[in-house]
């Protein structure tokens, strides 16, 4: 009995404090519930060690993650509270910055996203994530020019990036590249072989009037994908430019079926079409 006492007692004198053995368990608690994509129960264990000791050098990972956890319940507000905090103490973390800005989209703020992923590049210039996303943003706000170089400096790093390959495209299709937008649309097939990609292909060879090679190309893709709309669409727009009226009816028809909506399958392709 006695050797068991001083064994217990043993164990008590060594044992880290109670304050920070709490921390260590809320955390792992958090981790693990976060793992299983529980996330609000992560989130309330991420507040529980942050309440068991408040100045923790490690708080500023505490509140990211929070942020992170949050985020992903949808309590936005929070979340940009959460990492604002943690920014006070890590006021340099590109990750930090970018997460925010991950959820400053989310809630609808873009301008404010923007300046938090210019903060993150000024901190890291060659972040990938920051960069991409950049990009990305700039692209919705019509600045293709400026998108691009974030898309480069991205493919610099990591060639195969399928959405980089897809944001440069769509900045050289807007500013008029229609050739370069092709050539990267391919690469996108290659890396990445979706409906996506092939409507990208397609779209920029009709846009350079390689109309044989876009019919080609359209037939292959919808052997590979027969319940895309999309392709059906962009079919009947090449039945159009080649007066195929009858053709090009049945593919807007076909692709009102298969999900577009009438309005823009239409407009597309007008409901009487001329012929030859």
């Amino acid at each position: 009995m006695l050797r068991i006492v001083a064994a217990i007692l043993s164990i008590t004198t060594f044992s880290p404090s109670s304050a920070a053995t709490k921390y260590e368990t809320y955390i792992d608690s958090a981790e693990y519930y976060a793992g299983k994509e529980q996330f609000s129960k992560a989130a309330e264990y991420y507040r529980m060690a942050l309440r068991s000791n408040p100045a923790s050098p490690l708080n500023s990972m505490v509140f990211a993650n929070l942020g992170l956890c949050l985020t992903e319940t949808g309590n936005y507000s929070d979340a940009i509270e959460a990492y604002d905090v943690a920014l006070v103490k890590s006021p340099r973390s590109a990750v930090i910055l970018t997460n925010r800005a991950k959820t400053l989209i989310l809630a609808s703020k873009p301008s404010e996203a923007l300046e938090s992923l210019e903060r993150a590049i000024e901190i890291e210039p060659a972040d990938i994530n920051a960069r991409r996303l950049h990009g990305q943003l700039l692209l919705m706000d019509n600045r293709p020019n400026e998108a691009l170089d974030d898309f480069k400096t991205v493919l610099d790093q990591t060639a195969d990036d399928p959405s980089s390959i897809d944001g440069a495209a769509r900045c050289h299709a807007l500013l008029g590249n229609h050739q370069e937008a092709a050539r990267l649309y391919r690469r996108r097939i290659e890396v990445l072989d979706e409906p996506e990609s092939h409507i990208g292909l397609i779209t920029a060879l009709i846009n350079d009037s390689q109309l044989d090679e876009a019919d080609q190309c359209v037939y292959n893709a919808i052997d590979l994908y027969p319940r895309n709309g999309e392709l059906y669409l962009l079919r009947g727009i090449i039945h159009n430019l080649h007066y195929r009226t009858k053709e090009a009816i049945t593919d807007r028809k076909t692709a009102i079926t298969l999900g577009v909506p009438s309005e823009i399958a239409n407009r597309a392709i007008p409901a009487t079409l001329p012929k030859k």
